[in-house]
């Protein structure tokens, strides 16, 4: 950042377009100075910097910063998109499409991203995939015809200068069945190619592409056992489906409820119907997922088991203070902590949940009473 600045201070516009991005964005462990970065990437834009505009915008939408200044942030897009910056273009048009800081307006939207996609804008070509994929049904006005060969084709060209998300809406419009002379296998390369750049959902379709091609094959229990543990949620519902009854004679709960909160852990929603089958007076509220249980899962099952309640109340503090901080995630740490006599876990937990709703704690007493009945035995491997 050092060299930014000197030539930032020489007067160097490029320069200053760099560190004013060092400045809002720093490396992992440095100080976020967003006002300095306005300050700075103001300068550049009065040295001719038309792209210091959007950076300038994109930092009046950060809440943080502004308190979501979004009129501010319109105002910088569209100045830097009256000079013919392709990326203002972008992001003016993108404002138009999701109604955000500016009223929804779908051919205004096209207008600017048509703009900036003639400069070869990437992220214009995205959203003229999104605009006419017309999947955000909220944000196109009604009677909007989607046009899904012509989303495709701009998908493929955003995807093609390595926007990772538009390979992945590209495979989704096939695989959902929208342009009905295309086989849902055709879906499969472009999922993987989304996947091989970093894609996790086109990953996870993958999985669960095989987990339906493993059907009725001899060894099809032992494939959907491997791609559970590669986390296909497909897999998951269908060997919970042997356990459910469905396919055998009897209900194993144990098993059932492994598979169930593997499904759930991976995007899956069975946990409800474990509650059906198993416990019928629990409320039907689909339970939040646990993102401690694929690195701590062991652990869980031990201190579960061994009713150590301090543990807990040290998971809990994780999602209090920690990195990542989770209400809901903590609640239910602590609530497992207080079933076992932690002395102060019952309070805490009860001032957390009074900031969440009523859906919130209903699932969170949800995790804790499936939790306590199992003793971890979903997690197990």
């Amino acid at each position: 950042m050092r060299w930014y600045k000197t030539a930032a201070d020489g007067g160097l516009s490029s320069a200053q377009i760099g560190y004013g991005y060092a400045l809002m964005y720093p490396r992992t462990g440095g100080k976020r100075e967003a006002a300095k970065a306005v300050e700075v990437l103001k300068l550049a834009a009065a040295n001719g910097r038309k792209d210091a505009n959007r950076w300038l915008g994109d930092i009046y939408f950060d809440k943080q910063f502004s308190g979501n200044n979004t009129a501010t942030a319109i105002q910088y897009y569209r100045t830097g998109a009256e000079q013919d910056d392709a990326s203002c273009q972008a992001s003016l048009g993108a404002a138009y499409f999701d109604g955000r800081g500016v009223e929804p307006n779908l051919e205004r939207a096209v207008e600017w991203l048509l703009k900036a996609a003639e400069q070869k804008n990437t992220t214009a070509y995205y959203h003229l995939g999104r605009v006419y994929s017309g999947q955000e049904t909220k944000k196109v006005p009604p009677g909007f015809r989607p046009d899904f060969e012509k989303a495709i084709d701009w998908f493929q060209k955003a995807a093609a200068d390595g926007h990772v998300n538009s390979g992945y809406l590209h495979g989704k419009i096939i695989d959902e069945g929208l342009i009905p002379w295309k086989e849902k296998s055709e879906a499969i390369p472009i999922f993987e190619a989304a996947a091989k750049a970093g894609h996790h959902w086109a990953r996870d379709r993958i999985l669960d592409f095989k987990a339906e091609q493993a059907a009725g094959r001899k060894n099809e229990d032992e494939l959907l056992e491997d791609l559970a543990l590669q986390g296909g949620t497909v897999a998951f519902m269908r060997l919970a489906d042997r356990y459910r009854g469905r396919e055998a004679a009897r209900i194993d709960p144990p098993q059932l409820f492994r598979y169930e909160a593997g499904g759930e852990m991976h995007g899956g929603s069975g946990i409800s119907s474990v509650l059906a089958h198993l416990k019928g007076s629990f409320p039907m509220t689909r339970p939040p997922k646990l993102q401690v249980v694929q690195a701590d899962y062991q652990a869980i099952q031990t201190a579960l088991r061994q009713n150590d309640a301090a543990y807990f109340r040290q998971l809990a503090q994780r999602y209090v203070d920690g990195t990542v901080k989770n209400p809901t995630e903590a609640c239910i740490w602590l609530g497992v902590a207080a079933s076992y006599g932690h002395a102060t876990a019952g309070q805490e937990a009860a001032k957390l949940e009074a900031s969440l709703g009523e859906k919130q704690r209903a699932r969170i007493q949800e995790w804790v009473r499936l939790l306590l009945m199992y003793q971890g035995q979903g997690f197990n491997r």
